[in-house]
């Protein structure tokens, strides 16, 4: 079938190890209000041992995790997403079989198949294209990121009209603007 996987297994997998995350936001929270922006998160990423994320990845990654809608995120969601980060880290080292550090057509195709998504050749290409930021042909983790969160983001809201779990909806015209604009509201 062509419709989205049955299930997100990122939610499952865990991240073990790493750097002491309530000391890596205290440090990025210069002004002591409790929460972090985009801006910091960049930087706690850096501190963290992650490459310097994009501008674009941050702002996506303040939004998914930020539950009160303030812009920013407190410690727990920060927490959240670190774990999120390393279930996703997991899986990207997990597929990166050369091990160059990214990942390629095969690999982002083997990747996209072991989460349970049946998409065509020309619909992967597309996705490589899109989020392929600096051209290479390949995605850097924070790339695969920003790819891998949206699918996950654009399969949950394609799963509120596919109701019956089959991979195809009927829709109107304005329920699609609805999902597009919901979607635009999260990712832009």
């Amino acid at each position: 079938t062509s419709g989205p996987p049955p299930s997100a297994p990122c939610a499952a997998m865990a991240s073990a190890g790493g750097p002491d995350v309530g000391a890596l936001f205290m440090a990025v929270d210069t002004d002591k209000s409790g929460q972090i922006s985009w801006q910091e998160l960049q930087t706690a990423l850096s501190n963290g041992g992650y490459q310097k994320f994009a501008t674009r990845t941050c702002k996506l990654l303040i939004r998914l995790f930020d539950t009160d809608r303030s812009g920013e995120i407190g410690y727990h969601e920060f927490a959240q997403l670190w774990g999120y980060l390393g279930s996703w880290s997991s899986y990207f080292q997990a597929h990166d079989t050369d091990r160059s550090g990214t990942i390629s057509f095969p690999e982002f195709k083997t990747c996209v198949a072991s989460l349970g998504y049946r998409l065509s050749d020309a619909t992967l290409g597309a996705m490589m294209m899109s989020y392929d930021a600096d051209r290479t042909g390949n995605l850097g983790f924070d790339e695969y990121l920003q790819a891998m969160s949206e699918l996950t983001l654009f399969t949950n809201l394609f799963r509120t009209h596919d109701t019956s779990s089959t991979g195809v909806v009927t829709i109107s015209y304005e329920q699609f603007l609805g999902m597009v604009l919901s979607a635009r509201t999260i990712i832009s």
